[in-house]
Formats: C-alpha cells, sequence, structure tokens
C-alpha cells in the first residue's frame, strides 16, 4: 500500500468520523460564541458576511499557538509561505501572497495586532502570547484594512487589563532542551485605572548538525590554489536554535464615564542562529529562447539525482552537458565561472562541486558559514486607543500606534562546504499609523467612516558576500570589477593594501512611504430578511525611493559592511524616483438571513495592493533597466458567494464559501539566478471552502477544514520569449486540517481529563513561481496528539503532547540555485516534537 494511499484512507476516515458525529445530535453541547470586530464593531462570527477563521483564547491554547503564523494551519485556504528557511514568514490566503525576500517589500495580507498594522515584513513574525482571539479574514478586505490588504487580513486581539485580579504563569520543556515561558498579571490599579502585564520567554538547542568541514572541496586549479572552503570563516556552528522574549504592558483609564484611554507598549527581541538551510543537488536546463545563437536562458531545474549524465548544465535541446560559464542569461556573459569548462560534474548527483547533503533530508549538514547566535530581530512600539461613547447610537474611535523594527541577518547562499558566498542584511524600519473613526447606527443603517494615514521607512541595507578564496571570488569577482569601472579606479588586487582578497556586492535602499486614506462603509437592513453591504476607500499615496549598489572589500561574511572606505566601485548607476497615487476599494454585498441559524451572502469587492519598487541583490546578474525598478498596484476583483449555519440547537457550525479573483496586474516576483525582482502579470483565481466545527454530543469536539484552489498567473516570463501560464508560489490547490478532542470531566482527582489529536494536510506546492521541477515542494500530512488534565478549581493544568507524530520531513522554502552552485537550499517544518506543559492560574 502506497503512502498516498494510506493518506487518503486516513484522511477518508476522518470526514467520515466527522459526518456520522455531526448527524448524531442527541446530547450535544451548544458552542462557544465568538465576538469578531471584523467590521470595526463587535458582532458574532456567524453574523458577519466574510468568511472568517476566528481562534478564541482557549481554542488557541488548546492548539498550543505560540507563534504569529501557527493558526493557518487550522485555517481553510490559508498557508504560509517565507524565505530563510523558515526564520521569515507570511501568510498566504487563497493563494495571494508576495514572497519577495526584499524587507522593505509589504506583504498583500495585512497584520494588525491591537489594531495597528505591521508594515515590515519581518514584523509578521512574532510570538503569540496572552491573546485573546485570532481573526483571519479572508478575501479582499481594503475598505476597513487598508490598501494592502487583497488577500485579506490576520487581526491579533490581545487580553486587555481586567477589573478583578488575575493572572498566570505556563511554563513548557520538550525536545532539543526547549523552555518556553509565558505569564500575564492583570487587576484595578484605582477606581478608574486598570493595567495587565504579560510576557514570554522561549528557546530550543540547535535541531541541525553541522559536520563541517565534511565534503569540503580544494580548488581544481590545483596546489598552491587558494582553497575554496574554510577560509570564509572559521565557524560552522549547529543551527535552527531559538531564544527571544517579549514583553507586554497595558494601562486602561476611565478618563469620563464615555472616555476611555488604553495605551500599550511592547518590546521583543530574537537572537538565533543563522538561516537553517538544507542543501539539495540541482542542475539547470537551458536553451537559445532569446536568438542569440548561445545556449543561455534557463527553462527548467530537476534534481540532480535524476541526471544520469552528472550534467554541469543540461542543453534542452538535446539533452546533453553544457559547461556553466556566465553565459545562461542570469548572469553577466563572461570566462568559465569555476576556472574550468568541463561540463560534467565531480560526483554524480552531487553540485558543482561534488557536494551531497551527509543524510538528505535528516539533521545533519556540512555548511562552512553558520552561526548560532548571530541573527537578531528587534521589535519595539506603542499603540494607543481613545473611545468616546458620544451616544448609545454613535462612538469616536483614534488609534495610534508606533512600531521600530530592526532584522540582522546572514545566510550561506548555497549552504555547503564551499566558500562560494553569502546574503548579510542589516535593516531598520518604523511605522505610524494614525486612524479616526466614527461608528454609529441610526434607523436601518449600521455605518462606519474614517480617516487614516499612514508613514513608513525602511532603510535597507544588504550585500552579496563573495568568500576570499571561493569560486566566485577567484573567477568572478576580477571580471566584474573590469566589466563595470567607470570611475576608473585603481585595478582590483586581491589581497593588496586597498582591497582584500574578497569583495562584497552592497545594496543600499531607502524607501519612504506616506499614505493618506478616507473610507467609509454602511449595512443596510432592507427587510427583516436582507441586508445590502456597501462601502469604498480612497487611498492616496506618495512613495520616495533610493537605490545605490556599490562593491567593497569583504573583510566579514557575516556583516554588510558600509564604512568610511571608499567602494572600490559604484557597480550600478544609482536609481532615484518618486511616485504618487490615487487608488480605490470597494465593496457591495448582499445578506440574507432565512432565519437566526443561517446567513447567506453573495457579494463583490475590489482590492488594491500598491505599487513599489524593485531592489535586486545583485550577484553578478545584470542591472535592471530604470524602467523595471518601479512596478504597477495589483488590483484584485474578487466575487464571493457563501453561507454561514448554526445546526443542531447551536451545537455545530457549518460555514462555506466559493469564490473567483480576476487579477489586473498581480504581482509576481521572480527569483532567478540569486535575485529576484516583481514584475506584473494578469491572473485568475478560483476557490472553495469548508469550515465545520461541533459538539455533537457533550464533551467531545471535532473540527474539520477543507479549501480547493485553482489559481494561474498569466503568460509569465520564465525566460527570455518563454511565457507559462504557472501556479502561484505556495500555494497548495488542496488543504485539509481537522481535529477531535474529547474530556472526561470529575475524573482524575476531580478535575478533568481531555484527549485531542489534530491532522494537517497540504498538497504539493512551488517554492518558485516559474515552477521548475526542482522547485516543486511534496505534499505532506502532519499530525499531533494532546494530553490535558485541569482541576477541579481550573486553577491548575497539565498537559503533554507530541507534534509531527510521523516525524513528516515537510519542506516549508526553498531558493533554487541551479545556475550559482547546481543546488536549492531549502528549509523544513520541525520534526516530530514532544513536550511537557504546566500551568498555574491565579483568580
Amino acid at each position: 500500500m502506497t503512502q498516498r494511499t494510506i493518506r487518503s484512507r486516513v484522511i477518508s476516515m476522518f470526514v467520515a468520523t466527522i459526518i456520522a458525529a455531526v448527524t448524531y445530535s442527541a446530547g450535544a453541547q451548544v458552542l462557544e460564541e465568538i465576538i469578531v470586530t471584523a467590521q470595526k464593531r463587535e458582532q458574532n462570527v456567524q453574523d458577519v458576511g466574510i468568511a472568517i477563521s476566528a481562534f478564541s483564547s482557549a481554542q488557541l491554547k488548546e492548539l498550543r499557538v505560540t507563534e504569529s503564523t501557527d493558526v493557518a494551519f487550522m485555517s481553510a485556504g490559508v498557508f504560509v509561505s517565507g524565505s530563510s528557511a523558515g526564520q521569515t514568514r507570511e501568510f498566504t490566503i487563497r493563494g495571494v501572497t508576495q514572497n519577495d525576500f526584499a524587507d522593505f517589500a509589504e506583504n498583500p495580507n495585512a497584520t494588525y495586532v491591537d489594531e495597528g498594522y505591521i508594515g515590515f515584513r519581518q514584523g509578521n513574525v512574532f510570538a503569540a502570547f496572552d491573546l485573546e482571539r485570532v481573526e483571519i479574514l479572508k478575501g479582499p478586505q481594503g475598505t476597513l484594512f487598508g490598501r494592502n490588504a487583497t488577500g485579506g487580513a490576520v487581526a491579533y486581539h490581545t487580553k486587555k487589563p481586567t477589573e478583578e485580579s488575575e493572572g498566570f504563569l505556563d511554563l513548557t520543556y520538550g525536545r532539543e532542551n526547549t523552555f518556553n515561558a509565558e505569564g500575564a498579571i492583570s487587576g484595578s490599579l484605582s477606581d478608574r485605572v486598570r493595567a495587565r502585564l504579560s510576557g514570554m520567554y522561549k528557546r530550543h538547542d540547535p535541531i541541525l548538525n553541522n559536520v563541517y568541514p565534511l565534503d569540503a572541496i580544494d580548488n581544481p586549479a590545483g596546489p598552491g590554489s587558494p582553497p575554496w572552503f574554510g577560509s570564509a570563516t572559521s565557524d560552522a556552528d549547529d543551527v535552527w536554535n531559538d531564544n527571544q522574549w517579549a514583553l507586554r504592558g497595558q494601562l486602561e483609564f476611565d478618563l469620563t464615564d464615555n472616555v476611555q484611554f488604553l495605551v500599550s507598549g511592547f518590546a521583543g527581541r530574537a537572537k538565533i542562529s543563522t538561516s537553517p538551510n538544507q542543501h539539495i543537488a540541482t542542475t539547470g536546463v537551458r536553451i537559445d529562447s532569446d536568438g542569440d545563437g548561445a545556449l543561455d536562458d534557463t527553462i527548467n531545474s530537476i534534481f540532480a539525482a535524476d541526471d544520469p549524465l552528472g550534467c554541469e548544465v543540461i542543453n534542452g535541446d538535446t539533452g546533453g552537458c553544457l559547461p556553466i560559464n556566465l553565459t545562461d542569461g542570469e548572469f553577466f556573459p563572461g570566462p568559465p565561472l569555476y576556472g574550468r569548462s568541463d561540463a560534467v560534474r565531480p560526483v554524480v548527483g552531487g553540485d558543482f562541486w561534488g557536494h551531497i547533503d551527509p543524510d538528505g533530508d535528516g539533521f545533519d549538514i556540512s555548511s562552512d558559514m553558520t552561526s548560532d547566535d548571530f541573527n537578531r530581530n528587534e521589535t519595539e512600539g506603542v499603540t494607543a486607543k481613545i473611545t468616546w461613547d458620544i451616544s448609545e447610537d454613535m462612538t469616536l474611535t483614534s488609534v495610534s500606534h508606533y512600531m521600530h523594527f530592526l532584522m540582522r541577518e546572514s545566510i550561506d547562499v548555497e549552504g555547503s562546504p564551499v566558500a562560494q558566498g553569502a546574503i548579510s542584511r542589516d535593516t531598520t524600519a518604523d511605522n505610524f499609523a494614525q486612524e479616526l473613526r466614527l461608528n454609529g447606527q441610526f434607523g436601518r443603517v449600521d455605518y462606519v467612516a474614517g480617516l487614516y494615514y499612514l508613514w513608513m521607512e525602511t532603510n535597507d541595507r544588504n550585500a552579496f558576500d563573495f568568500s576570499e578564496g571561493g569560486p566566485l571570488t577567484t573567477a568572478l569577482t576580477p571580471f566584474l570589477l573590469s566589466f563595470f569601472n567607470p570611475f576608473g579606479v585603481a585595478p582590483y588586487q586581491p589581497g593588496g593594501d586597498r582591497y582584500p582578497g574578497a569583495v562584497a556586492s552592497n545594496n543600499i535602499v531607502d524607501l519612504k512611504t506616506n499614505s493618506y486614506s478616507i473610507f467609509g462603509q454602511m449595512d443596510v437592513e432592507l427587510t427583516d430578511q436582507f441586508e445590502l453591504v456597501l462601502g469604498a476607500r480612497v487611498v492616496f499615496e506618495d512613495k520616495d525611493y533610493d537605490f545605490v549598489n556599490e562593491f567593497y572589500g569583504n573583510l566579514d561574511d557575516f556583516r554588510v559592511e558600509f564604512d568610511k572606505r571608499v567602494p572600490i566601485v559604484t557597480e550600478f548607476a544609482p536609481y532615484s524616483d518618486s511616485t504618487s497615487e490615487t487608488m480605490w476599494t470597494g465593496k457591495a454585498q448582499l445578506n440574507f438571513r432565512p432565519n437566526d441559524d443561517w446567513l447567506l451572502y453573495f457579494g463583490v469587492n475590489r482590492g488594491v495592493k500598491a505599487g513599489s519598487f524593485n531592489g535586486p541583490v545583485n550577484a553578478g546578474q545584470a542591472r535592471l533597466a530604470d524602467e523595471q525598478f518601479p512596478y504597477d498596484s495589483e488590483v484584485l476583483l474578487a466575487y464571493e458567494g457563501g453561507f454561514k449555519a448554526t445546526l443542531f440547537g447551536g451545537s455545530t457550525r457549518l460555514n462555506a464559501s466559493a469564490y473567483y479573483y480576476d487579477y489586473s496586474d498581480y504581482q509576481a516576483f521572480l527569483f532567478i539566478g540569486a535575485s529576484g525582482a516583481i514584475f506584473n502579470n494578469d491572473a485568475t483565481y478560483k476557490g472553495v471552502e469548508l469550515e465545520l466545527l461541533s459538539s455533537p454530543v457533550d464533551n467531545f469536539t471535532i473540527m474539520f477544514n477543507a479549501s480547493y484552489i485553482d489559481a494561474e498567473v498569466e503568460n509569465l516570463a520564465v525566460a527570455p520569449n518563454v511565457e507559462r501560464d504557472v501556479d502561484p508560489a505556495f500555494t497548495p490547490d488542496v488543504q485539509l486540517s481537522g481535529l477531535a478532542r474529547y474530556e472526561w470531566p470529575d475524573s482524575l482527582a476531580g478535575g478533568t481529563v481531555a484527549l485531542q489529536a489534530e491532522f494537517d494536510y497540504a498538497a504539493h506546492r512551488y517554492q518558485n513561481i516559474r515552477n521548475f521541477d526542482a522547485q516543486r515542494m511534496p505534499s505532506y500530512v502532519m499530525g499531533d496528539v494532546r494530553a490535558h488534565w485541569t482541576s477541579v478549581d481550573e486553577r491548575w493544568e497539565f498537559s503533554a503532547f507530541v507534534e509531527n507524530v510521523a516525524d513528516e520531513r515537510a519542506m516549508f522554502t526553498g531558493f533554487d540555485l541551479s545556475t550559482l552552485c547546481g543546488c536549492t537550499t531549502v528549509g523544513y517544518y520541525k520534526p516530530r516534537w514532544w513536550g511537557i506543559r504546566a500551568r498555574y492560574n491565579y483568580f
């Protein structure tokens, strides 16, 4: 019996069990009501005509949500994309994603914490602690959530200060010496002042064991030539650890009987290893697609293990072998890249130098440049909210939000023992947002109207470091420096006083954004059963952009080096530009309520994601033309219908939706060589989703989610004169997830015992929008089990869990570098993970 057959039968049995359970409602238990603010006012989630995955505080605890993106895996149609082997993550909602790894790029799915917008891409990754609920809104949400909510919005709501004293301490220990601590304390400071302080700390030891210098390769030029390994750094640490903390303090004031002021300050720090990339040998396939007479255009990549000839690069016309010689169209034309012109690799199934990962997708790697504590993420900020109840039917709300981010990162580009190169990043970002909105009701109309201002500034410093003695430095750098020498600087002198024996191609990228919006929405009750929803938002946005690329002497592969030293050469002509654009979003929807238990809806939404600029990392690739630096805003016209049903006396919720997306100028991130850029293409998506939550009998809860999507980005130029219709990256066409939980109250020591099992399935998907064979990530099924005990007074809780029970090696991220190193670097989800947990609740 094949693994696919086993998975199909397990999923089928799970679905059959759910259907049988739901049809039996004797002794059913009423589900907990979840209140959301998806329309900027409090409503039962079943009363909102939007596809929403909402999780209460209790559900988040039962699912052991500890990271911001954990909620995706129990949400229909929601997935996670990322880079840096998963250290950077962002949401994919119904195939709407942006896997551009530039730090100044914004996600098309807006993320909010306590109504404060997170504009920095890396800001989407944070510890999830002391949360009241999480809402995932699917489909364009631009009317109420702004211009970068094309795919949807994710809103995190933290627990607020309480009148009564309460608190908790939650401790977890597990595999790799995991230690997690989370706690909070809350209560009144006076009759009109309340406070809450919460925090967390997380750490675990490295998962990947670095066995460097295993498979280190000498320079084939012969004795006396510089080594191709070991000279870049003496560090070769184990990687994939965790070490982070976060704090949040809140004060809430009753300024008058009708005016409340809530202020929240927060900070977080992460100090972790360099990116935990793992290595797979891959091979590019090239043809002459632009008619220049050279076989220099990459149209596919395959796994080197599937190439019996052991080619450096495959001739797509004849299937024969070609050497890598800087003429593959993704790098500058020039001499043989690695000092040799042979077309066959040293080891069949290996990369350009014959390296094969020591144990495949296991936990051993051989990487010459790693550190267990170099990468940094720092966040701090403040949110202030004033709520004025002008009358019973009118409320004025002001939300002010400021955040500061800092990120430092280093990546061994090819993740191998060869000192080829590194990517380094050093980025700061700041954003301030101010929203002023008026909510109210008159007659049969509920309305919200407001003004919004957003300022963001990102200063991105990144570098492609050519390691001293490495193959790129030996063969490529002198050529590049002679090719680009417009200012007549002294020639390249490896090891000389002016230049060390290695160089770094450094980018300076600055982007400033000022965005102004006016918005409004009204829900008109036409009859007792029909409701019309109309909304619109107008956005005025200005951007100022500066880009400079320079070559510096590389003194440290880990760091981006900008100092008072004169650069060797300004390689690319600097680029600066300013843009101003006016955008609009809109919504028209009809809701129908045949009775209190059913809601049916159909609507049209127009979403928009602002245009911006490219800032490609240079690793020997041609400069973008001036007209390729800016890209246009994308527009999504979404048609959606669905229903929400509350069944069997409130014991079951069944929600379903179907949608059709018509994209204009979809922002497609095209990763080529060792960098990438965004280009505009049209696209069409269509899909369906189902979410079921039921408690068919007392103490038994089941959850099942399913989604299917058929998404197509049209006429993508995967190579010169080669256009294909492709799948968007990180978009599995089928996703399934489910949970079953049973509780035995009044059992062990008078307390409640609970057993829980859950699973998550995702079909294959691509880590690159070019959809090459080696970019296809296989499907996976992962399952978790948990046992939990709560004391009779609910003060004490103890639990044990095993996550990813079958130890599935599920691929998370990847970068296809087939024409740079003959390899692809990938990241995986965590392996089997066990832990025990204890919690004390004070109230």
